[in-house]
């Protein structure tokens, strides 16, 4: 019995001893519970204030509301605005289009007009080139036909000049000749002189003779004979030189007709003074041999009374002499012939001069007439060049009026520019201000969103909340892709007024080239206009100066037909005067040798002239062809220009063409936009009406709520209301099962007075498979308060049972159960089964006591 109630009583203490430690642990649970429970509040103290910031942020939402109301008021406000101008912008520029358009249709009629006028120009300007070319031509031919004139005049006179000088050379030899002539017939008349003194004196000696060789008388009959016969030589000598002297004197009329030819020839006189030096020296010789013969007579004849064969020699030597002497005739005859064929070969060619002059007469009438015919269509020219500065300055005029016009289109589109910039800054603004709403839509659905799961934990009623709030966001979305779509549009529309900008700034650069190249072609009319002045003035100089000249040379040619005329009738007087005296003709040879030279110099310096005058001419021709290939040149360079402009015209018209087609597409783009705004503006009615019926569904809810403990739902208020007697708050609320405890309390507790059989009914929460015994679940301080959440943690009544694990703990070794302590009734077993009885109830104490689960709330029977 004792060893029993020691056992008991160790079974007591250690059931004491496990109950207190149960105690303790129960407590630390409970306190923990208390802790979670704090944490729990904390979380709801969170909740409340986010509720609150929910509060504020719906504040907030109003307030954003009321400013997108408010904003949405100013943009519509603004587009209206930026609708009005555009649309009086559009008007303008289509007003400025149509008068650009009825502009420019009058700028082509007049460029046509122009072009037609130009053609016509082209034309004239054709037909003038080629009577250009005609006559230049005929110039040039003319001037070919006198430069072949001058040339065959300067051949002519380059022959006549030869002729001149070959007639001064045979001039002088006949000159030296007759002097030649005149000494022999000087020498021959000594000789005469000394034979008739001879004979005077032969006939003294023969008379003396006579009366002293009587004797020889018959054997000098033949020399008397011989004598004779040589006297009547010397007779047909004597005149022989008579009629020598008659030729002489014919031959000095021919002479004195030959002087004024030779005169002219006196410059070649020095190169051929050296032949006639030698022909002197040869003349000499001859002389010398003369006078050798002469002595040689002298002697004969000193010897004709001593020897006949002396006579007979003196016979021979006057044969010789009479032969020298016809040979001297004859060869004077064939020169005097040839003279006189010169003089009629000069007389001819002075006819073909006479003739020539005359035909260079006709040919200066001629070109005298084309020089009229030329200054006629000169005349006409300046008329054409007149008419045409007359038409360049209109041009210029309605060029200025066209530039006055661009100056104010550019004007207009710079206004237009400002505008466009004024319209782009605003609507940046619109886009900044549409995206920071866009923004803070973002924020509001992403608190929305956080309210709506906060509200659907807190009430039911924010399920209906939550419907609108849906229909709401669905809106929202739809406005947000409709605020996307018009800033995507805004972005093509600010895109498009970019590129209508740049097509603006392109066509003021381009209004800028064209003015540019106005003044570029402005400053080429001009320089134009002036090198026509410049090459009307010089052509009207180079005409004046060719008129001078040919007057000049006209005056010239005529004052030379006098001076030849003059010379002429000077010659024939100078000829008859010379045929009446030979001595005055010597001394008027020489003062008409010394005119003739100044007249020969004058000639040579008029003929350089005339070389000078011909360079000159011909210089003037090239410079005349110069001029005009470089109005060929200029012509075609105002050819292309002209085609230019039609080029650059086209372009124009064709960038008009383009301009115009923007202007519709920026019209139907504005149309669109006007439609696009318009949707706008029926979204942000609808909208308005949205915000109105939310408020007025909040107000009614602030209205009609009561207070926020009194909200609790049924399925939170159970868990909120709980206390901490079951270890299931320590668990989340995860499937978990309301069962029955099949343990008992032990028969020493309930045999003790007071005690009653008691079942407990407690919460076992299965411990999960997944999570580690370190992972407790007092570490999580945030709640799930979602919907999923909550539908999890409602709680499901299940029969299942838990399994409670075995502790882990040592076995006390106790002694026997053999006392009773409390001296309860007791049934009397056998120990063995005692023991295993006892040992039973220690283990189910153990095992409910003994559990590592937390306990959570029980509902207690």
């Amino acid at each position: 019995m004792v060893d029993s109630l020691r056992r008991c009583n160790l079974d007591l203490q250690m059931s004491l001893e496990n109950v207190s430690l149960k105690y303790n642990e129960e407590i630390e649970k409970r306190n923990n519970i208390n802790k979670e429970i704090i944490l729990v509040k904390g979380i709801a103290e969170s909740v409340e204030t986010k509720l609150n910031h929910l509060e504020a942020i719906r504040t907030e939402i109003v307030s954003n509301c009321v400013l997108m109301k408010e904003r949405s008021c100013a943009l519509n406000t603004l587009y209206s605005q930026l609708e009005s101008a555009v649309s009086q912008r559009c008007q303008r520029l289509v007003d400025n289009t149509d008068i650009l358009e009825r502009k420019l249709r009058e700028q082509e009629a007049i460029k046509s007009s122009l072009e037609e006028q130009i053609i016509l120009r082209d034309r004239a300007l054709e037909i003038l080139e080629e009577e250009k070319n005609n006559v230049a031509d005929q110039l040039q031919l003319n001037y070919g036909h006198f430069q072949r004139e001058i040339d065959r005049v300067s051949t002519e006179n380059a022959e006549i000049r030869a002729t001149a000088e070959l007639y001064s050379e045979e001039n002088q030899t006949f000159k030296l000749k007759l002097s030649e002539s005149d000494d022999l017939i000087t020498h021959l008349q000594r000789d005469i002189t000394e034979l008739r003194l001879n004979a005077q004196l032969k006939d003294k000696l023969l008379e003396e003779s006579e009366l002293k060789m009587r004797d020889l008388e018959d054997n000098l009959k033949n020399k008397t004979d011989a004598l004779d016969r040589a006297e009547s030589l010397v007779a047909n000598q004597e005149s022989k030189l008579a009629h020598a002297e008659r030729v002489k004197s014919a031959t000095e009329d021919h002479l004195h007709q030959i002087q004024e030819t030779l005169e002219n020839l006196k410059n070649q006189r020095a190169d051929e003074s050296e032949s006639l030096n030698q022909r002197l020296c040869s003349l000499r010789t001859r002389i010398n041999t003369l006078s050798e013969l002469t002595l040689k007579r002298e002697e004969i004849h000193q010897r004709i009374y001593f020897d006949a064969s002396a006579i007979k020699d003196k016979i021979k030597l006057t044969e010789e002499l009479r032969e020298i002497d016809r040979q001297n005739l004859k060869r004077q005859a064939g020169e005097i012939e040839d003279l006189r064929k010169l003089v009629s070969t000069l007389s001819e060619e002075n006819n073909g001069l006479k003739v020539l002059k005359g035909k260079l007469e006709t040919d200066l009438k001629d070109v005298k007439i084309e020089y009229e015919l030329l200054q006629n269509k000169l005349q006409k020219l300046e008329q054409n060049n007149h008419n045409m500065s007359s038409e360049m300055r209109r041009l210029e005029e309605e060029n200025s009026m066209h530039i006055e016009e661009k100056s104010k289109l550019a004007r207009q589109l710079v206004e237009v520019q400002a505008v466009v910039e004024k319209a782009e800054e605003e609507s940046a603004e619109a886009k900044l201000q549409n995206q920071t709403l866009i923004n803070e839509l973002d924020s509001y659905k992403s608190q929305l969103v956080k309210a709506k799961e906060e509200s659907s934990e807190l009430h039911e009623c924010s399920k209906h909340m939550e419907d609108h709030l849906k229909e709401k966001e669905r809106e929202l979305q739809k406005l947000s892709a409709r605020i996307n779509i018009l800033g995507k549009e805004a972005d093509e529309a600010s895109l498009k007024i970019g590129q209508m900008c740049q097509s603006i700034s392109d066509l003021t650069l381009q209004l800028e080239y064209a003015r540019q190249e106005l003044s570029v072609e402005k400053m080429k009319q001009k320089g134009l206009q002036e090198q026509l002045a410049r090459k009307d003035k010089e052509r009207n100089d180079l005409l004046e100066r060719s008129e001078t000249q040919w007057r000049e040379k006209l005056q010239d040619i005529q004052n030379e037909k006098q001076q030849v005329e003059s010379d002429l009738k000077d010659s024939a007087e100078k000829i008859k005067s010379l045929q009446l005296t030979i001595d005055s003709k010597k001394t008027e040879t020489s003062r008409g040798n010394k005119k003739l030279e100044k007249k020969i110099a004058d000639t040579l310096s008029q003929l350089e002239k005339y070389r000078e005058q011909i360079k000159d001419m011909n210089n003037e021709k090239k410079e005349l062809c110069k001029t005009l290939n470089g109005r060929e040149k200029e012509i075609i360079k105002l050819q292309e220009d002209a085609k230019q402009r039609k080029e650059h015209c086209e372009e124009i018209a064709e960038e008009k063409k383009v301009i115009f087609g923007q202007l519709e597409q920026a019209k139907l783009e504005n149309e669109k936009k006007q439609k696009a705004v318009d949707d706008l503006t029926l979204e942000l009615n609808r909208l308005k009406k949205i915000e109105q019926e939310y408020k007025e569904f909040q107000h009614q809810i602030y209205a009609n709520s009561p207070p926020a403990s009194t909200q609790l739902p049924a399925e939170i208020g159970v868990r909120v209301t709980q206390t901490p007697k079951s270890p299931a708050l320590s668990v989340r609320l995860n499937s978990l099962s309301l069962l029955k405890t099949p343990q008992t309390t032990p028969r020493s507790i309930l045999k003790q007075p007071g005690s009653a059989r008691k079942r407990r009914r407690v919460f076992f929460a299965p411990q999960p498979d997944d999570t580690d015994e370190d992972q407790s679940p007092l570490a999580s301080t945030e709640v799930d308060f979602s919907k999923e959440g909550i539908q999890e943690a409602i709680l499901i009544v299940s029969p299942q049972y838990p399994t409670t694990p075995k502790p882990q703990t040592r076995q006390i070794q106790s002694p026997d159960k053999t006392s009773n302590i409390r001296k309860t009734p007791r049934k009397k077993e056998p120990k063995f089964n005692e023991s295993k009885g006892a040992k039973q109830a220690g283990k189910g104490s153990v095992e409910w006591f003994e559990c590592d689960r937390l306990f959570g709330v029980g509902v207690e029977d």
